[in-house]
């Protein structure tokens, strides 16, 4: 995880002033840039799909930055071996809180990330946990994820199935923040 967020920062700050890491690479940055990684070249998603999907904890996705204002937040210092689990409830705390998903209560609506469309298997089998009325399968699975590691009010609202569900745009603009 931090290798991926490191490299992902360098990678930005080498190539400023951009606005999407998209810019780069026609878009492949993500396949086509390599770095060392123990004694092995690699690619960001070689690391993500590769490295961290396999080990089956969906909370990674909380961890990855991408550099765009869609990605989960940085946090401020490194992962580290004997804190990961709660490290990684933080993160995943800290993206429920941000951009993992926009709840609108009084249009009824949710607005999953796009990050939960494209890795949806990684949380059917951990978050379907809670039967939510009138959701099913990976939405769903993505709904228990962000109750899970919301506030209570955000928690029962999300479990009442009283809304629709979609994915928002993805922003890719960089997170120059």
């Amino acid at each position: 995880i931090n290798a991926y967020n490191a490299t992902t920062l360098e990678l930005v700050a080498s190539e400023w002033p951009l606005t999407s890491i998209l810019s780069l690479d026609e878009g492949k940055v993500f396949d086509t840039r390599k770095f060392s990684l123990g004694r092995e070249l690699i690619s960001l998603n070689g690391v993500e799909n590769q490295r961290l999907r396999p080990l089956g904890d969906p909370r990674i996705h909380a961890a990855l930055v991408c550099a765009a204002k869609g990605c989960p937040p940085l946090r401020p210092s490194a992962f580290t071996g004997a804190g990961l689990d709660a490290e990684l409830d933080g993160a995943a705390r800290a993206w429920a809180k941000t951009t993992a998903a926009t709840l609108e209560r009084e249009e009824k609506k949710v607005h999953l990330s796009r990050i939960f469309e494209w890795f949806g298997e990684d949380f059917t089998g951990a978050y379907k946990t809670y039967d939510i009325p009138g959701v099913e399968g990976a939405r769903e699975a993505a709904l228990n994820f962000v109750a899970t590691y919301s506030s209570p009010k955000d928690r029962i609202w999300i479990r009442s199935g009283d809304y629709t569900v979609g994915f928002a745009r993805y922003d890719w603009s960089v997170n120059g923040e």
